[in-house]
């Protein structure tokens, strides 16, 4: 079992119930967050990233919305069997839109603001958001993605079946 003493720029507030696991043993510290940047990928890494994925949600927005207002003018153009192809169009369709506020916010909802720091002369880190509930938008927007990302894969399923 190795030592391991949470260095103090990650320390995060007791009341957080933080807990930093690692390792095979999986070691957990106590009060203990991961930095926001700098852990897995570089500032320059993640902006690439971030601007790539906004970019493709907005087409995605832009190509379910076209289709969902195909369907709208004109619902009885679409039998059975081409439905699951609009029920998949709007689960795609809200999974852009939670992307599409993740880009738009940057990094506040996924990171704290700094902690207010005890050792003089120390900036503390931004730490990544944990379990809590301090903050409902992370867990919202999580809960939205799985359970539309999900639900476009059953519908492509449902879809092939029926073709």
């Amino acid at each position: 079992m190795m030592n391991f003493i949470c260095p103090a720029a990650l320390k995060a507030p007791t009341e957080l119930e933080y807990k930093l696991s690692f390792g095979n043993e999986k070691l957990v510290v106590e009060n203990c967050g991961a930095p926001c940047y700098k852990l897995f990928f570089e500032q320059s890494d993640i902006t690439l990233i971030r601007t790539l994925v906004g970019i493709g949600a907005i087409i995605l927005f832009v190509s379910c919305l076209f289709t969902l207002a195909t369907f709208s003018i004109d619902t009885a153009r679409f039998p059975y069997p081409e439905k699951p192809i609009i029920f998949l169009t709007f689960c795609y369709f809200m999974v852009s839109i939670v992307l599409i506020i993740g880009f738009a916010s940057e990094d506040s909802i996924a990171c704290n603001k700094p902690f207010a720091s005890t050792t003089v002369n120390l900036a503390a880190e931004r730490l990544l958001k944990q379990g809590t509930l301090h903050d409902w938008r992370c867990s919202v927007l999580g809960m939205l993605f799985y359970f539309f990302l999900m639900s476009g894969s059953l519908w492509w399923f449902i879809s092939a079946l029926t073709w």
